[in-house]
C-alpha cells in the first residue's frame, strides 16, 4: 500500500469499517469482525518487514480476528480445537488467557514450525507449559499453534513415524 489516506477513504468511508489503532505507517480496520491492516509497502516504510505495535514487531502483512471478551470466553469454554497463526511470540499470553478463562492447563498444545518441510519441528506441550517449552526449544516464528485434544491424535494419524 502506498497511500494510507486512500485506505481510510475506502475501508472507513466507503465500506463503513471502524478504524482501530494506527500509526503513520499502518492502520487497523474492523472489517465485519475481521482485522484488516493496511501497511505502507516496505518501499514506502523504509524497507521494514515489521512495524511496532504496542512494543512488538508485527509482520507487515498479517491478519486477525477481532474478538470480544465473551468470544474469548466461548473459546475457553468449548472443546473446540484452536489454531493460532503467527502467535508464537504471544503463545504464553494466549495460553494464560485461555487458562484464566477456564480451559484446563493440561490441554494439549502443538507448535509446528516449517510444517511439511524436511526440517519440520513439532513441539508438544500443554497450556501450562507451552511458553517455557517454546523458550527452551528456541523456536522462532513462523509457526502454527494448535490447542486442543486433537494434538493427541498426532501419532495415530501420521503414516510412519511422526517428525520431531
Amino acid at each position: 500500500m502506498h497511500d494510507l489516506g486512500a485506505a481510510r477513504r475506502f475501508y472507513g468511508e466507503l465500506l463503513g469499517c471502524p478504524e482501530g489503532r494506527s500509526s503513520d505507517e499502518w492502520v487497523d480496520f474492523d472489517f465485519y469482525g475481521h482485522q484488516i491492516v493496511a501497511h505502507l509497502s516496505p518501499e514506502e516504510a523504509r524497507h521494514q518487514q515489521t512495524n511496532l505495535v504496542d512494543g512488538d514487531a508485527v509482520p507487515v502483512r498479517h491478519f486477525g480476528v477481532i474478538l470480544s471478551l465473551s468470544d474469548w470466553q466461548a473459546l475457553a469454554d468449548g472443546p473446540a480445537t484452536l489454531v493460532l497463526l503467527m502467535a508464537l511470540d504471544r503463545v504464553g499470553a494466549a495460553a494464560a488467557e485461555l487458562v484464566k478463562r477456564g480451559r484446563p492447563g493440561s490441554t494439549p498444545v502443538a507448535v509446528v514450525r516449517r510444517a511439511t518441510l524436511p526440517d519440520q519441528q513439532v513441539l508438544v506441550a500443554t497450556l501450562d507449559t507451552v511458553a517455557a517449552a517454546v523458550a527452551d526449544a528456541g523456536l522462532r516464528p513462523p509457526a502454527v499453534v494448535v490447542v486442543g485434544e486433537v494434538v493427541g491424535l498426532r501419532d495415530r494419524l501420521w503414516a510412519g513415524s511422526p517428525p520431531s
